[in-house]
C-alpha cells in the first residue's frame, strides 16, 4: 500500500470552514477579504504559540556607530520576517567560546545595571534596540571575541509564514497537517471580536479562542 503525504489547507478551505463556524454561511456578514485576514492572523497566533516556523540563521556584526555608540550590533535588516526572537547566541570565529544570551529590555538595562551604555565585559544579555537592531550587554570587549569585524550572532526565531492571498494558496507545510483545522477556531474569534458591542459575539469569541488554545494543548 502506498501512503501519500497529506496536502495542506488551501485559503478557499479555510474560508469556508470558518464561514460555517460562524453561522455566515451565505457569506453576507464577513467579506472574503476579512475571512482572509482572520485565516493569517490565526496562521500568526497558531506559529507563534507552537514555534512550528522556527529557524535559525547567522548575522555578523556591524561597528559601532550612529545607531548604537556604545559597541558592535547586530542589524535585523536581513529577517524583518521574525513573529519572535527566542534565542540569541554571540561568538567570534577567532575563539570556540560562545556566549548563549538572555533577553533584556533597555529599560530594565536603565533599572538595574547603572553605567550600561559603556561598561563592557562578557556578554551576557541581548536587547532589541529601536530599529531592529540587536545589542549585547555589558558590551562586548575585543579581549572576549577579537576583532569586532569577526564578531557573529546566531539568532533563533519564529518565522512569520507567507500571507494567504489567493483562495488556492496553502498553509505552511511546516505546519503539521493535523493542527491545520484548529485555524478556524483562531480566525472566527477574531472575527467575532471585530463588533466589541455585540457581548454575545464577544462570549463566542472566546469560547472559539479557548477551544483553539486547549486543541493546541496548552
Amino acid at each position: 500500500m502506498t501512503v501519500t503525504a497529506l496536502s495542506s489547507f488551501t485559503l478557499g478551505h479555510l474560508q469556508t470552514d470558518v464561514q460555517y463556524l460562524t453561522g455566515d454561511v451565505q457569506g453576507t456578514r464577513y467579506s472574503l477579504a476579512l475571512l482572509t485576514d482572520a485565516i493569517n492572523f490565526a496562521i500568526k497566533v497558531m506559529v507563534g504559540k507552537m514555534g512550528y516556523t522556527y529557524v535559525e540563521t547567522q548575522i555578523t556584526a556591524s561597528a559601532a556607530g550612529s545607531l548604537f555608540p556604545y559597541g558592535p550590533y547586530f542589524s535585523l535588516s536581513t529577517i524583518l520576517d521574525y513573529i519572535e526572537i527566542r534565542r540569541v547566541v554571540i561568538s567570534s570565529d577567532t575563539t570556540s567560546a560562545i556566549y548563549p544570551l538572555s533577553k533584556t529590555t533597555l529599560s530594565q538595562e536603565d533599572m538595574n545595571y547603572l553605567g550600561w551604555r559603556t561598561t563592557q565585559g562578557v556578554p551576557q544579555r541581548w536587547a532589541i534596540l529601536e530599529g531592529n537592531i540587536i545589542v549585547a550587554f555589558p558590551v562586548p570587549m575585543a579581549t572576549y571575541l577579537g576583532n569586532p569585524a569577526t564578531w557573529l550572532a546566531r539568532i533563533g526565531y519564529v518565522q512569520q509564514p507567507a500571507l494567504l492571498t489567493a483562495t488556492s494558496d496553502t498553509v505552511d507545510a511546516r505546519i503539521p497537517f493535523q493542527v491545520q483545522p484548529y485555524l478556524k477556531y483562531a480566525a472566527a474569534s477574531w472575527l467575532l471580536a471585530l463588533d466589541n458591542s455585540d457581548a454575545t459575539a464577544l462570549q463566542t469569541s472566546r469560547v472559539f479562542m479557548d477551544s483553539f488554545i486547549a486543541y493546541l494543548g496548552g
